[in-house]
C-alpha cells in the first residue's frame, strides 16, 4: 500500500510542476506580446484607443493622451481601466 501512496504523491507533485511551468511559459508569451504591442502602439502615428466592448480603456498612445480634451487630461480621470 505504501509504494502505490508514495507513486500518487510524486505523480501528484510532478503534475504541479508540470502545470507551474506551463502557466510560466504562457506567462512569459503573454508578456512578450504585451511588449510588442506596446512598442507598436509607440510607433504608431494616428492616435489610437483600444477599448473592451464594455467601452473601458485596454491600451492607448500617446498620440491620443496628448489628443484628448484637458479635463481629460487629468491623470485621475484617464488610463487603462477608464471609461
Amino acid at each position: 500500500m505504501q509504494p502505490a501512496i508514495n507513486q500518487i504523491a510524486d505523480q501528484s507533485r510532478s503534475l504541479r510542476a508540470d502545470a507551474a511551468r506551463l502557466v510560466d511559459e504562457a506567462s512569459a508569451k503573454v508578456a512578450q506580446e504585451r511588449d510588442q504591442l506596446g512598442a507598436l502602439m509607440a510607433q504608431l502615428e494616428p492616435s489610437v484607443i483600444v477599448c473592451n466592448l464594455d467601452g473601458r480603456i485596454l491600451l492607448y498612445n500617446g498620440r491620443a493622451r496628448r489628443a484628448v480634451s484637458p479635463a481629460c487630461r487629468n491623470p485621475r480621470y484617464r488610463g487603462r481601466g477608464r471609461s
